[in-house]
């Protein structure tokens, strides 16, 4: 199996050494909850904490299954990746519900796009934001997933501020949505070179057996 493969690239599959773990059956889970050590993420994740493991805690469960002849399989549940992903939701749909009351407001009638002026900036606020939220999305997981899940929801969280910043600014006047577009460019772009890097890494350690984080940070001193 491919996460195998991550924990134990070298080793034996029947003679893997799997760590210890102690497990709490939750009351009315068909699944076992384990909990993989104090505070420390399994070794697959060494690799993609960018930051000092004790900067980086999440109180995350750990769902395993076993089949015979193999080792458990991790699989982290990314909660934060998910609850950013329904406030961008929710945020897209009060941005639609803005220009419904705004058709109204103003009398401009499907399938017109333009209006009074007060129209038209709300209704580009609400297609720009609308544009963005896919490229916003995907940098969003590929980045929590490869790279850093609390780094990754962090960013998301800026970046769904900025859009609401972006979206009232623009309906205010033409230059209030600079600032925010501009705050919004970075955070996304940030999302982005994160998820190059984690893809990066992921790819080096798993295909190549070679761990790009630590070599970097070997040969700048920290280890």
């Amino acid at each position: 199996m491919l996460m195998e493969r991550v924990l134990f690239p070298q080793a034996d599959r029947s003679k893997a050494e799997v760590p210890v773990l102690k497990r709490r059956r939750q009351t009315g889970c068909s699944t076992d909850t384990v909990f993989a050590g104090p505070l420390t993420p399994p070794p697959v994740y060494h690799s993609l904490w960018p930051l000092s493991p004790g900067l980086v805690q999440f109180l995350v469960p750990v769902k395993t299954w076993s089949s015979p002849g193999s080792v458990l399989d991790f699989q982290m549940e990314p909660v934060f990746l998910g609850a950013v992903t329904i406030l961008g939701l929710l945020e897209q749909a009060y941005f639609s519900m803005q220009v419904i009351y705004a058709r109204r407001k103003y009398s401009v009638s499907p399938p017109s796009t333009s209006g009074p002026p007060e129209f038209n900036r709300i209704y580009r606020a609400q297609a720009n934001c609308s544009e963005y939220f896919p490229l916003f999305i995907t940098a969003l997981w590929s980045s929590g997933l490869f790279f850093n899940e609390g780094l990754s929801s962090v960013c998301g969280v800026l970046y769904l501020y900025g859009r609401l910043q972006y979206f009232w600014g623009y309906a205010s006047s033409p230059q209030g949505r600079l600032d925010p577009m501009y705050f919004c460019a970075k955070v996304l772009w940030t999302l982005i070179g994160c998820s190059a890097l984690g893809v990066v890494q992921c790819f080096f350690r798993i295909y190549l057996d070679m761990d790009l984080l630590h070599i970097t940070l070997t040969a700048l001193g920290f280890y």
